[in-house]
């Protein structure tokens, strides 16, 4: 998961959907990717011109 944030960070939105599928969450207009349901997640927060930025949330449990 992390590696497909780093590879579709400055994508557009619909690249990351074509590639990702629909998302499991959207929140504040952001995509959200679960790896292991709410504790780890990927989120792709939009930018302007239709461009995402990923970030990784781990819960370090």
């Amino acid at each position: 998961m992390r590696e497909l944030g780093i590879r579709l960070n400055g994508q557009r939105r619909a690249e990351v959907e074509k590639v990702m599928g629909p998302p499991d969450r959207v929140r504040n207009a952001g995509l959200i990717y679960f790896w292991r349901y709410e504790h780890d997640y990927l989120r792709f927060t939009p930018e302007a011109d239709s461009l995402v930025r990923s970030s990784w949330y781990r819960a370090l449990e």
